[in-house]
């Protein structure tokens, strides 16, 4: 078994998609959105290249142990917010380590919201701004792994590495792991190449 061994379970240009207590390992993109929906509660993703990769999808995505991968999360072309829609992307109480690059976002990412999750220990960054993002991104309310905001800074790509990017915003930050609940079959195997 290794990394992206199968490409990935995909959804494009639908809605109302449920995935609860799964494991995803050994894929390209794990689970893969374009123009989708729906809600990600309770899954393992790990040994994969990606984790999840989405782009202008509306997801709830919670309570997901995202371990050992190459991007925990990967995401793209988020949609600019409408009053109706303010969270078209919501991920909040997820434990993303041990990647190598936790959270990975690229070209106008606006609208959403990364809030209540345990972000730390990725070999890279915790979170990185690529291509295009001009825009400064509110990534308040999390748990770094550090009590320093310097320390915190260490770990995350943004204007202050790349003067074409935004400001990671972070304060305030949590200074202890948010709870979430462990999940029975969390075990996973270390298969990191």
């Amino acid at each position: 078994k290794k990394m992206g061994d199968w490409y990935a379970v995909q959804m494009f240009y639908s809605h109302g998609h449920v995935f609860k207590y799964c494991k995803v390992m050994y894929s390209v993109a794990g689970l893969e959105g374009d123009n989708s929906g729906g809600v990600f509660h309770h899954n393992v993703f790990s040994n994969n290249i990606r984790g999840m990769r989405f782009a202008m999808a509306k997801f709830d995505i919670g309570y997901n142990y995202f371990i050992n991968n190459k991007y925990g999360l990967w995401f793209c072309n988020i949609l600019i917010p409408d009053l109706d829609e303010p969270k078209r992307l919501y991920i909040h109480h997820n434990t993303i380590t041990d990647n190598a690059f936790g959270i990975f976002c690229r070209n106008n990412a606006l609208c959403f919201t990364i809030s209540e999750n345990n972000i730390y220990n990725n070999k890279r960054y915790n979170i990185t701004f690529a291509m295009w993002v001009k825009n400064d991104v509110n990534v308040k309310n999390n748990f770094w792994g550090e009590t320093e905001e310097v320390k915190i800074r260490d770990k995350i790509f943004d204007n202050s590495r790349s003067k074409i990017l935004g400001n990671a915003i972070i304060d305030p930050f949590l200074t202890q792991k948010v709870n979430i609940p462990e999940l029975s079959f969390i075990h996973y195997e270390d298969n990191n190449e």
